[in-house]
């Protein structure tokens, strides 16, 4: 089927990419969570090359008793259950798309289409007829993606006599890890990465003195600004690999005044923003928090390339702090994608909490 896509992203197969709410809903086999799940949250897309070399969705042949020539259209709720879908099939371009970015391909193919079937090779797959799918896809009164997104997390508000400690980020195992709150700390993770990424590099002696150097230098320097964590996605195809960097800062700053730490921060950031700049505020996980998503010019080892830079700043729930968790990426095109995972790393992560030491003030 022809029609205009969103480019298609080279990277590998993933849980992260894509929707957990959608993966959840199949597992449940829960049809009204599946129609919440395609209108507020994204579902990944087969894209395969037509003759041109134009993006095409791709669609599978549906066997008909009959002999009248008719389509699957399959979706998936990550880039991993399409993965385990195509087994050893080399082609594996994908949009990440909107659910409700269906609609105009439904409607156009409508009369075509057979069936449409999520995650197909498990391990939940689920089949619904084109009119269900379109149907699911009009808007509902009740819909609030807010807080559908984060009803999970409602509870996740601080008990009496507890203090915010930490804010964990549940990264997978494609994320190498620097943990800045010690110098010790920083030499010992940047050594691992630098081994690991090395691994079978001719030349790898200049190599692992150039990387350590940039990589220790932006750690400290991350430190000294009050950076608690930073951390590199190391996933890659033999094609390509993206590139995402993420920077988690905290600052504790006492009682707040007659505004919140988190309204002084929104103002400033109000006042400055750019024509491209995006500035969002939301809830989460019994807080609120505000999203950036800007562009700035890299450092001198990116050759002055301008960064795509997506910032989360996170009010303590105990209202006594700011944590900022910065997401960067030298792919501009793929921003919107690249923000789609930070969301995904945000609404995923929580608060961590301890008794309040003896002796403190609320």
């Amino acid at each position: 089927m022809s029609e205009e896509q969103p480019e298609s992203m080279p990277i590998a197969p993933s849980t992260d990419v894509g929707s957990a709410r959608l993966a959840a809903a199949l597992a449940a086999v829960d049809v009204a969570a599946i129609g919440r799940a395609l209108r507020a949250d994204y579902v990944v897309v087969p894209l395969m090359r037509g003759p041109g070399g134009e993006t095409q969705t791709r669609v599978i042949e549906a066997a008909d008793p009959e002999g009248e020539r008719k389509w699957e259209l399959h979706l998936f709720s990550s880039t991993e259950t399409y993965s385990a879908f195509l087994a050893d099939n080399a082609e594996r371009e994908f949009a990440l798309q909107a659910g409700v970015g269906l609609i105009p391909l439904l409607d156009a193919y409508l009369p075509l289409l057979r069936r449409v079937v999520f995650d197909a090779a498990g391990p939940h797959p689920v089949q619904a007829t084109p009119e269900d799918v379109r149907a699911s896809l009009q808007p509902s009164p009740d819909d609030d993606a807010v807080a559908w997104i984060t009803q999970e997390q409602a509870e996740r508000g601080l008990r009496e006599g507890e203090r915010v400690v930490g804010f964990d980020l549940f990264l997978g195992d494609d994320w190498a890890r620097i943990d800045l709150t010690e110098p010790r700390h920083i030499e010992r993770d940047v050594r691992a990465l630098v081994k690991a990424q090395l691994k079978g590099v001719p030349s790898a002696p200049v190599l692992r003195g150039q990387l350590t150097t940039w990589l220790t230098q932006t750690a400290r320097t991350a430190a000294g600004g009050g950076g608690h964590l930073l951390a590199f996605l190391t996933r890659r195809t033999a094609e390509a690999a993206a590139s995402v960097s993420v920077t988690q800062y905290w600052q504790e700053l006492g009682p707040a005044g007659e505004r919140s730490h988190l309204d002084a921060v929104g103002e400033r950031l109000s006042t400055a923003l750019g024509p491209q700049d995006q500035l969002h505020a939301a809830e989460t996980g019994g807080t609120s928090f505000l999203r950036l998503t800007t562009r700035r010019m890299g450092p001198p080892e990116l050759a002055g390339r301008p960064l795509g830079v997506v910032d989360y700043w996170l009010a303590f729930p105990d209202g006594r702090g700011l944590c900022l968790v910065s997401f960067s990426t030298p792919h501009i095109e793929q921003l919107a994608e690249v923000r789609l995972l930070a969301d995904n790393v945000i609404l995923a992560a929580a608060w961590d909490v301890a008794p309040a030491a003896e002796g403190s003030t609320a």
